[in-house]
């Protein structure tokens, strides 16, 4: 038997015809003989390609055949598609692309294919790795409340959304909604909650939260609808101010939001000048006020603050406003001082409320008033003296008069006192003693007294209440022109007429005491100082002597400073004495001036005195001389620095003694 192998293709027809062949030749063909091969399973196809874009939640697939389809033709393909928990059937058909649907956003996913024909199932091609784009996370729970809200914060808590979207969540937003529906993020980050700040009190409001992934953020949650903790007020609008007349005005507000709280009570508080501080005026429920007792035409500043329960809210915007014009104020402060017959009266201007001051009403009791101009000084006369008046003061302006001031008593001074008669009880060279009234000053009137000078005006040389007076200093046998008045509560009275007086000569001055030279038995010299010449006048001298049981007699009268005196008795004691005499040149007779100190002496004796006692008796009459304060003191001083030598050596010659003995005592022992 004869075997012949052929290699062929699968599933293809084949006829076949056999001949032999020899040396002879080749045979007849034999009958032909029809054969068909056996198809084999197709090869895997090649990995699948993305075609297109890959969706959130779909991408097509697409594949070609295989090389070898087995030698039938590929009836089918089969698509597999892997989420992570295996592979399942997603495709069947004679399609080659398919679209994948139903995916999972940002999730990755496996492809493979493989082919079907007559010959069998081919192996699964390589796998197709394809990952869904990813969506933005789901939307999440609406947020929390953590704790009781503040007034003007609160804190919000959330949880994760269940779905991210395919991508890891990297932040989350939060949104307020404010009551006028305006929203605005109050918080973006990775934590899962926050603080809201800049509310405000007693605001209802909405929060929303959602999440962000790469590709973006989800929905928004479902509100979270919160109220703000209550708040002090809002500041009021500025108050409305209205005058009703210059000393009132009605203080008007409106209630502005009490921020989650009932407002219980309003502070108004009011200012008078701007350099003041704000005090309060008013603290009440009610929205107005009237304010009482003001200043017309000045201007007043008012502000009103609202109080909850949370405390007192911001002060509103300061209203101001001028209170109108009125009749002037009150004169105050009223000073007076009163004549006999005159009253001064002075005074300050009173406030003129707005409108000036144009004059002022003087009411003294009578019937009538007194009207002036705009002064603050006036000068009321021909008044009684002695006399009480009750004076009130009132101004006037454009508006009207004011009201009186209180009442100033004021009494009149009686009439000035009259003046006395002057008189000179004592003329000296240089001095006149005057003399006025009787001599006594029950009603303490006050004297001045008041001289002539050289240019004809009078100066004033005294002014108190004596009844006497001295003037010294004055230029002898010269005339003086005096006058006098007197002086009380009530002023000055008239001056007296005009009184003239002489001053006398001048005596001249007494001597020195004369001195005693060449005393003899019965004569002696005499010697004194001469006077200084006194103007055109000569000096002549008269030396008196006193002998014991006899007056002063005159034994020389002349105009010499010396005289040698004789007839007298030996051993006796006498005294001496001079004076000088002014002979006026102008008639008017001579001035003995004082005698000088008397000098004593004594004439000698008819025995003979010796040297020896001549020395006993000069020495008998020297007086021993009185030490002075200094002297006494340095002889004390003396006596006490030798006592305190004499002490120092008696001390230190015991102390020696004591040594000397203790040292021999233990040189026994």
């Amino acid at each position: 038997m004869i075997r012949v192998h052929f290699i062929i293709k699968k599933n293809t027809h084949l006829c076949s015809q056999l001949a032999a062949i020899n040396d002879e030749g080749q045979s007849k063909w034999s009958d032909a003989v029809s054969y068909k091969t056996l198809p084999d399973r197709p090869a895997a196809p090649p990995k699948p390609q993305i075609k297109g874009k890959i969706h959130a939640h779909s991408f097509k697939v697409v594949w070609e055949p295989p090389k070898d389809n087995g030698g039938s033709e590929i009836t089918k393909y089969m698509v597999e598609l892997d989420d992570g928990k295996g592979y399942e059937m997603l495709y069947e058909g004679s399609e080659r692309e398919h679209i994948c649907d139903h995916l999972i956003p940002g999730h990755t996913y496996h492809v493979r294919v493989a082919c079907c024909s007559a010959g069998g199932r081919s192996e699964f091609s390589d796998q197709c790795i394809a990952t869904t784009q990813a969506v933005p996370p789901g939307q999440c729970q609406a947020p929390k409340l953590q704790g009781k809200p503040k007034a003007t914060s609160l804190h919000l808590r959330w949880s994760c959304p269940e779905y991210e979207g395919g991508a890891s969540i990297t932040e989350f937003a939060a949104q307020l909604i404010s009551p006028d529906n305006t929203s605005r993020e109050v918080y973006k980050g990775r934590d899962l909650d926050c603080i809201v700040a800049g509310l405000s009190p007693g605001r209802p409001y909405l929060f929303q939260v959602r999440a962000i992934n790469r590709v973006g953020g989800g929905p928004w949650s479902d509100p979270l609808e919160v109220v703000s903790g209550a708040g002090v007020p809002d500041p009021p609008k500025a108050p409305m101010v209205i005058c009703r007349s210059p000393h009132s005005a009605m203080v008007n507000w409106e209630a502005p939001v009490n921020n989650g709280a009932t407002i219980t009570e309003y502070r108004v508080e009011w200012q008078h000048k701007s350099d003041l501080d704000f005090m309060q005026l008013y603290l009440g429920p009610n929205l107005g006020h009237e304010v009482k007792g003001l200043t017309a035409a000045s201007l007043y500043s008012f502000r009103v603050q609202a109080i909850n329960s949370a405390g007192a809210g911001p002060f509103s915007p300061v209203a101001t406003t001028v209170t109108p014009p009125s009749s002037p104020s009150p004169v105050i402060h009223i000073r007076s001082s009163a004549t006999a017959t005159t009253i001064n009266l002075t005074w300050k201007d009173p406030n003129c409320n707005g409108s000036d001051i144009i004059g002022y009403n003087l009411d003294i009791g009578e019937k009538q008033l007194i009207s002036i101009g705009a002064i603050t000084e006036y000068t009321i006369e021909e008044l009684a003296p002695e006399t009480s008046y009750k004076i009130r003061v009132q101004a006037v302006n454009g508006i009207g008069v004011g009201a009186f001031s209180s009442p100033v008593k004021v009494t009149t001074r009686p009439l000035p006192p009259n003046p006395s008669r002057l008189e000179c009880v004592s003329y000296a060279p240089n001095s006149l003693k005057l003399k006025w009234g009787d001599g006594r000053n029950l009603d303490l009137l006050t004297y001045t007294l008041e001289m002539e000078k050289e240019d004809g005006n009078f100066q004033m040389v005294y002014q108190g209440t004596s009844n006497s007076y001295k003037i010294n200093k004055l230029q002898e046998m010269t005339s003086y022109d005096l006058r006098l008045f007197a002086s009380n509560a009530a002023g000055s009275g008239p001056y007296s007429e005009v009184y003239t007086f002489t001053t006398l000569k001048a005596p001249p001055p007494a001597p020195k005491a004369p001195t005693v030279e060449d005393v003899q038995l019965h004569s002696c010299f005499v010697q004194w100082q001469g006077c200084k010449p006194m103007g055109s006048d000569t000096i002549s001298y008269i030396l008196q002597l006193y002998c014991r049981d006899q007056d002063f007699k005159q034994v020389y009268c002349g105009p010499e400073s010396q005289f040698f005196l004789t007839n007298l008795n030996p051993k006796t004691d006498y005294m001496l004495r001079v004076c000088a005499i002014r002979h006026c040149s102008d008639g008017s007779g001579d001035v003995i001036g004082a005698f000088s100190p008397s000098h004593t002496f004594m004439t000698r004796g008819h025995e003979p005195i010796s040297s020896s006692d001549t020395r006993v008796s000069e020495t008998k009459f020297v007086e021993p001389k009185q030490l002075t304060d200094q002297q006494c003191a340095v002889i004390i001083l003396c006596a006490f620095v030798f006592l305190a030598i004499l002490v120092a050596i008696l001390l230190q010659q015991i102390i020696s003694w004591s040594s000397g003995h203790s040292n021999r005592e233990d040189d026994i022992l």
